[in-house]
């Protein structure tokens, strides 16, 4: 149960910061415009960032992203 709930997490987290972040084209860092590359970055994203405190080569670089990874 606590499994599937971390599951769920990582792949709503990774659509929402793609969704947010798809539109930015501010060089290194941000997300893939297609989708299946696009999300799994998201999901790789919100991974390294639950599980530590990021490596920083994935970052949201629009105001909206930031703002929503408060």
């Amino acid at each position: 149960m606590i499994f599937g709930g971390i599951v769920l997490f990582i792949i709503l987290t990774g659509h929402l910061i793609w969704l947010v972040e798809r539109h930015c084209d501010r060089g290194q860092g941000s997300f893939d415009k297609r989708y299946i590359h696009g999300v799994m970055e998201g999901m790789y994203w919100a991974i390294v960032t639950a599980s530590t405190v990021g490596y920083g080569h994935k970052v949201a670089k629009s105001w909206t992203g930031r703002f929503s990874t408060l």
